[in-house]
């Protein structure tokens, strides 16, 4: 990304000597300046951490894609709807995974955790024809409950996914809305269905090549106005 114009903030302007106020320098940009991949390296830099969605979908003949994408997110819960993002390369071709939801309209999202990550680094690029990235991990793939796509058993998490409607994101983009017709989740991670954060790690993705893990869980809930409440770390990193 090109560099950016800074300012100081009004309220060093009168004393720009002041130790204190190179401190409250900013970078400023208006978002009309910017090109659409500066704009998509920006938000991914300020947008953080995000979920990762790893996602298995099936060709047109029949091989298993899998591949991770980190622009996902829960968009309502009756039914239960997800929205994945998928930036074009160059603009112009669209990603495998895009490809074989059009198609199939079905696929499955996996969380993604500690313990896998290096095998979801290795999914992160495009494989040849008749190639399954899938076979590749060396994972266990095993027949989905409702749709036509496998999911991984060693995955803390899957939502078997049916896509509802793709629409075209300015210039370079496009935004799967999907409905989530059925979940599996590890019983070591999610005991009684609930988290046990000990044990269920997901990882969130960062700006670049970096990830993030969980650190510290702390537990505050949420009380009525004027009423303190105490914070409770329950899981410590």
């Amino acid at each position: 990304m090109r560099p950016l114009p800074k300012r100081r903030s009004p309220a060093w302007g009168e004393n720009p000597n002041d130790p204190l106020a190179e401190a409250w320098l900013s970078t400023e940009l208006r978002t009309v300046d910017i090109e659409p991949e500066e704009g998509h390296d920006l938000l991914k830099m300020l947008v953080v951490p995000r979920p990762i969605a790893w996602i298995t979908t099936r060709r047109p003949d029949g091989i298993v894609n899998l591949a991770p994408f980190a622009c996902y997110t829960m968009l309502g819960f009756g039914p239960m709807v997800i929205g994945l993002g998928f930036a074009r390369v160059k603009g112009v071709h669209k990603k495998d995974t895009l490809r074989n939801i059009e198609h199939g309209r079905e696929f499955v999202v996996h969380s993604v955790t500690e313990d896998l990550l290096d095998h979801v680094v290795s999914t992160a690029h495009a494989a040849p024809a008749g190639v399954s990235k899938a076979d590749q991990t060396g994972l266990t793939l095993v027949p989905s409950t409702v749709v036509d796509v496998p999911r991984i058993v060693e995955c803390a998490a899957a939502m078997e996914c049916r896509c509802e409607d793709i629409t075209r994101i300015g210039t370079g983009h496009d935004l799967v809305t999907a409905r989530v017709v059925a979940v599996h989740l590890d019983e070591a991670c999610f005991p009684d269905g609930q988290p046990d954060y000990a044990r269920f790690r997901p990882v969130g993705r960062m700006h670049d090549e970096y990830f993030a893990t969980l650190g510290d869980i702390i537990h505050l809930p949420r009380q009525s106005a004027g009423i303190a409440s105490d914070a409770t770390r329950v899981v410590q990193a």
